[in-house]
């Protein structure tokens, strides 16, 4: 776990995998892992520290906006050749006729009787 951590895995990724595993696993349920992420955080920090290692908590601000842009850009540039793609090339509706299956006679315990109850042939 300390080397994800000086690897420069954020805090909050790790404490969610282990959360998500926890609950996959049927360790814990969905809420219990909720509710311990932060102390898994905070054993995480303390566990660093101790190393002397630097981490990140995942909830800092970006520092260099430059990056954000470049993804907010490259997010845009794919949304819109997909939006393109949509328009250019419509579905072809087929419109191929189906033919009416023959009536199926209802059998069962809750099928209604499809004869009146005087024509059929044990009367009840």
């Amino acid at each position: 776990m300390l080397d994800k951590i000086e690897e420069g895995a954020p805090l909050t990724l790790i404490a969610d995998t282990l959360q998500t595993l926890g609950v996959s696993k049927g360790l814990h349920s969905l809420d219990v892992g909720v509710l311990v992420s932060p102390v898994l955080i905070e054993f995480m920090k303390a566990a660093a520290e101790q190393e002397e290692i630097e981490y990140r908590i995942g909830t800092e601000e970006p520092e260099d906006e430059g990056d954000m842009d470049l993804a907010n850009s490259a997010v845009k540039e794919v949304y819109k050749e997909t939006a393109t793609a949509d328009e250019e090339e419509p579905m072809p509706m087929e419109t191929e006729e189906m033919a009416e299956a023959p009536p199926v006679e209802k059998t069962g315990l809750m099928a209604r009787p499809s004869k009146p109850v005087e024509e059929m042939e044990d009367g009840i």
